[in-house]
């Protein structure tokens, strides 16, 4: 019988290791597994509806107006309109996705 580290470092003989395997493995075999799964399966677009088209296409926008107006001199105002254009956009998808054109 050779000794190994267990758990917390200390020392564990192969047998006692072997001992609790069967026991394990015993309780196992005779438990019932329940599994909790949803009615059904959600769709399976992975985004690819209008409302999401929509959304991403306007906060893209809007964060390429905000990075132009901090690079431009003078574009202070270009910042905030992309800001606004992003923040709008995300309402705008919110409503299409209440109207039905988004995921569920």
């Amino acid at each position: 019988m050779t000794d190994r580290l267990g758990r917390g470092g200390r020392a564990v003989r192969n047998s006692d290791v072997e001992r609790h395997h069967t026991t394990m493995t015993e309780n196992q075999s005779a438990a019932t597994e329940v599994a909790y799964l949803p009615e059904a399966a959600p769709p399976d677009n992975h985004g690819h509806t209008v409302a999401a088209w929509v959304t991403m296409t306007g906060i893209m926008v809007g964060a390429l107006l905000s990075a132009v107006g901090v690079v431009v001199d003078g574009g202070f105002w270009m910042f905030w309109v992309g800001l606004v254009v992003c923040v709008g956009s995300l309402v705008v998808g919110g409503v299409l996705r209440g109207m039905g054109l988004g995921q569920r």
